[in-house]
């Protein structure tokens, strides 16, 4: 049989475990020697307990780390970029996303805020630009934009302002320079807008 290698396949796996203890450390290494996974497990049924953390190829700068408890998300998990900086949290109860969830962008600003509802995500959904400053605001329901909305520029000034249908916009919508004076407003049926009205000397 020809023998097939690849990235994971061959893994060194190293337990440091010590008796009279319910759990043990676990660790799993490439080819390399770089070491891939670590976490706690359970010394009987070798079940993820507690704080799991997945690493880069450089062995070193996590990637992720999840608490788990009888191999099932339960906490916090919490992605980072290869620099190691927070790229993503999120709040997981038994497997499910349910709670807040905050994506940030590379300079560690905050980029995303929502909240799942038994990982739907539901409520007030908010975008912000590099500055901290914010970029937009709309309502969702069932993992899809359903109600207003309004954008921002980074001055603050309103950009955007309508309503969303199913993920599509619907009825008026209204566009504002950078000073926050309207400069045109659409109509949307179901996502597909026309202009209605502009400010003399806007160009389409």
């Amino acid at each position: 049989m020809k023998h097939l290698t690849s990235y994971m396949s061959v893994i060194l796996i190293f337990v440091i475990a010590s008796c009279g203890k319910d759990t043990e450390l676990h660790q799993v290494f490439d080819d390399n020697g770089n070491l891939i996974e670590e976490y706690t497990r359970n010394t009987k049924d070798l079940t993820k307990e507690g704080i799991y953390t997945r690493f880069y190829q450089d062995g070193k700068t996590p990637a992720e780390r999840t608490t788990f408890v009888r191999d099932t998300m339960d906490g916090w998990q919490v992605l980072f970029n290869e620099k190691g900086d927070t790229s993503r949290i999120s709040k997981v109860e038994m497997g499910v996303l349910n709670g807040i969830h905050k994506e940030y962008h590379p300079n560690g600003q905050v980029s995303q805020l929502y909240y799942h509802v038994n990982g739907e995500i539901k409520g007030l959904f908010k975008e912000f630009h590099e500055s901290g400053a914010l970029k937009g605001e709309i309502l969702f329901s069932e993992n899809t934009e359903n109600g207003p909305f309004v954008e921002f520029h980074e001055n603050g000034k309103k950009a955007w302002e309508g309503i969303y249908k199913n993920g599509k916009e619907n009825g008026e919508i209204r566009k504002f320079d950078e000073n926050g004076e309207l400069i045109r407003k659409l109509n949307c049926v179901m996502g597909r807008c026309e202009t209605t009205w502009k400010k003399e000397g806007i160009e389409d």
